[in-house]
């Protein structure tokens, strides 16, 4: 029946992949990992503040506590894997495990990692709010042999990376391997707090897996905005805040204006 709906729709959401208790110990571990300041390394450009606590909600504020780049700017917790030990119990989770063996209809499943995400709540607080973007974790021109003139797109160090590197010998090659074109491209999230309609949070554009490719070769300008092994590709609703320079690319296609909100009970596997 999941397989069925996916096939349909490009998403589905799989209830109670976590019980209660799981996702507060997830969430407290979220917290700690903030607090501990755990997702830092070497060379990391997200400047620190530090001091984040998880009862003391002055301490979220830019500037006197919250960390900056993409933990501002997309509610994604720093560059790097999160290597928790209940992220990682997560991950295995029989559950999961039998949601993608049913969905890839493979038993033997070498699985990606992948970072935590924290919203922090903007309805009376404007400057907390994130982009708000449509993105594909992958070039889809490159996946779909759409040719474009990238000759000046935007690049960025994620996207270097040798030609004669070893495969996985970098955490990004899990997101690389977007742009195969044999690759199946199922992405997922666990829920841990219940996310309403009115709330800021997922959104995608329902069956447009069914002409990607073709949305894809309609728009050669847009892809030549993204170096051909890209994995970020985003388009910005206009205006959006913070939204600027190199990563400030339109949606022109009106793409947007298809997206819809994608509404979960706390614990719910969405899979897209």
């Amino acid at each position: 029946a999941i397989r069925e709906f996916l096939d349909v729709w490009g998403f589905v959401a799989v209830r109670e992949c976590l019980g209660t208790a799981e996702c507060e110990d997830t969430l407290a571990d979220c917290f700690k990992y903030l607090e501990d300041e755990a997702w830092r390394r070497g060379g990391d450009t997200e400047a620190a503040v530090g001091g984040v606590r998880r009862g003391d909600s002055r301490t979220w504020e830019s500037g006197c506590g919250w960390p900056s780049g993409m933990a501002q700017s997309e509610g994604i917790i720093g560059e790097h894997i999160a290597w928790t030990r209940r992220s990682l119990v997560n991950r295995m989770n029989p559950a999961l495990y039998r949601v993608f063996s049913a969905l890839l209809g493979e038993s033997d499943l070498l699985v990606s990692h992948d970072r935590y995400g924290f919203f922090r709540p903007a309805a009376t607080h404007p400057e907390r709010a994130t982009y708000r973007n449509l993105h594909f974790d992958c070039n889809p021109w490159t996946k779909f042999n759409v040719p474009v003139d990238n000759a000046k797109a935007r690049t960025s160090q994620q996207d270097a990376r040798p030609v004669d590197a070893a495969p996985y010998a970098d955490e990004g090659d899990f997101i690389r391997e977007g742009n195969y074109a044999e690759t199946a491209g199922l992405q997922a999230m666990i829920n841990l707090i219940d996310n309403r309609s009115e709330d800021g949070g997922f959104h995608c554009v329902p069956q447009f897996h069914k002409r990607v490719a073709a949305w894809a070769a309609q728009h050669p300008e847009l892809g030549g905005s993204f170096a051909s092994d890209a994995t970020f590709c985003p388009f910005f609703w206009e205006p959006s805040p913070g939204s600027k320079g190199e990563d400030a690319i339109a949606d022109a296609s009106g793409l947007s204006a298809e997206a819809q909100r994608v509404p979960l009970r706390r614990g719910v596997l969405l899979v897209w």
